[in-house]
């Protein structure tokens, strides 16, 4: 996860811009709206049995709907991104896993969007 400096630099960039691209936005589609993904890799833990134990669930999105106002979810397009090792990480690859979260997204009133990647490692 990103440090606490690091989100506070993000977040402050994003209010400075806020009131330009709220005129600029008014009446735009979501896919037209300024994009911004949240990227990350993920590794389940052999304890998880259910989407409330990762920490995606319990910390990550909390602080997403936290960190992000009203205002800026109304003006910008917000994705996370989630890549998972493939063909190691069971709880992930299970898809009833992945929709789960995306539920709890869904049901935040956030329009933030999740997408997971089963991630391959490279062969040199």
């Amino acid at each position: 996860l990103p440090t606490t400096a690091t989100q506070s630099v993000v977040h402050n960039n994003i209010r400075k811009s806020n009131s330009i691209i709220h005129r600029q936005n008014s009446n735009v589609s979501e896919k037209q709206k300024p994009f911004i993904a949240i990227i990350l890799c993920t590794r389940s833990q052999p304890t998880w049995k259910s989407i409330k134990d990762s920490s995606l669930y319990s910390l990550l999105l909390p602080s997403i709907f936290k960190t992000v106002t009203a205002q800026e979810w109304k003006n910008y397009r917000v994705e996370l991104m989630v890549g998972f090792d493939a063909g190691n990480d069971k709880f992930w690859e299970r898809p009833k896993h992945r929709h789960q979260l995306q539920d709890f997204a869904d049901k935040s009133n956030h329009n933030l969007t999740v997408n997971f990647m089963a991630l391959t490692k490279g062969r040199p």
